[in-house]
């Protein structure tokens, strides 16, 4: 028998179903010389946005707490890396070449797919002093 394992993939649909994002992870490592990319693939239906405009956000927070200790408005959750960048339509200066899932996703998916990566640039972090 061959070997049937396959890449997981992830995906999440807006409630009416005409956006989907697909990512091939959801754990990124921070190398401290390098992140891991974020790699994934919008698949929008063009006739429901017309002439909007699709972005895809990137917040890496950092949550501390317990998730019922957020009540009355208070977070315990402090935003480390916020990013945003124009998926759809598709931005000529923004191509960048793609991985080999998310090739495999864009011909799967067809011509509504649009690939989409994010490049997290390493923060040093500083420590506490006592």
């Amino acid at each position: 028998m061959g070997d049937t394992t396959g890449t997981r993939v992830f995906k999440k649909s807006s409630p009416n179903c005409k956006l989907t994002v697909y990512l091939g992870k959801r754990d990124f490592v921070d190398h401290l010389d390098h992140v891991d990319p974020v790699e994934g693939v919008l698949l929008v239906d063009p006739e429901y946005l017309k002439d909007r405009k699709v972005f895809v956000t990137l917040c890496c927070a950092f949550h501390y707490g317990r998730e019922e200790l957020d009540v009355l408005g208070l977070s315990f959750r402090k935003d480390l890396y916020v990013s945003s960048l124009q998926v759809f339509p598709p931005l000529l200066q923004d191509r960048k070449p793609v991985s080999r899932l998310q090739d495999r996703l864009l011909s799967k998916l067809g011509q509504h797919a649009h690939p989409f990566s994010f490049t997290v640039r390493p923060h040093p972090l500083h420590p506490a002093h006592p």
